[in-house]
């Protein structure tokens, strides 16, 4: 992953480890369906545009919605 951003003298790889983490750790694994985010701490990580689209949904959501991860989680 770090190849594709890290300079031809690779003096700058420790600058992109964070974004890759959070990249990796936010991406949905093939083997068990979820992000990894989400099965350590059952939610989501917070980024710019969840919470633009957090602020754009309507007060109230579905109740299913809002169960699941509650479930989940238990």
């Amino acid at each position: 992953m770090l190849r594709a951003y890290v300079s031809l003298l690779d003096n700058d790889w420790d600058e992109y480890l964070v974004p890759a983490e959070f990249a990796y750790n936010n991406s949905v694994q093939a083997s068990t369906g979820f992000t990894s985010f989400y099965l350590t701490n059952g939610q989501h990580p917070h980024t710019l545009l969840s919470l633009a689209l957090e602020h754009s949904r309507p007060p109230t959501e579905p109740p299913a919605a809002h169960d699941f991860p509650h479930s989940f989680h238990e």
